[in-house]
């Protein structure tokens, strides 16, 4: 499975990430993650889970789930559409 992930950097871009198999059921839509970008790991959002990837270059994995408890609610992701 992949995830993209959105970060809040400046322009706010997505990135494709594997979903290693130590966090396969627990990467949901709205998950705060933990995801290697420019060469640190740094937080960012789950916006999409694909079971292919869009993207077609390397793809990295996703390091870690930042905060079990930290994510955006579904009511949220409705005003975002």
């Amino acid at each position: 499975m992949y995830a993209t992930v959105s970060f809040p950097i400046s322009s706010f871009k997505t990135f494709t990430y594997t979903i290693p198999k130590s966090l396969n059921g627990k990467v949901r839509l709205g998950s705060c993650v933990n995801a290697p970008i420019n060469r640190r790991i740094q937080p960012g959002f789950v916006v999409s889970i694909q079971p292919e990837p869009r993207f077609k270059g390397k793809i990295l994995d996703l390091d870690s789930i930042r905060d079990k408890d930290l994510h955006l609610p579904e009511e949220l992701w409705q005003t975002l559409d």
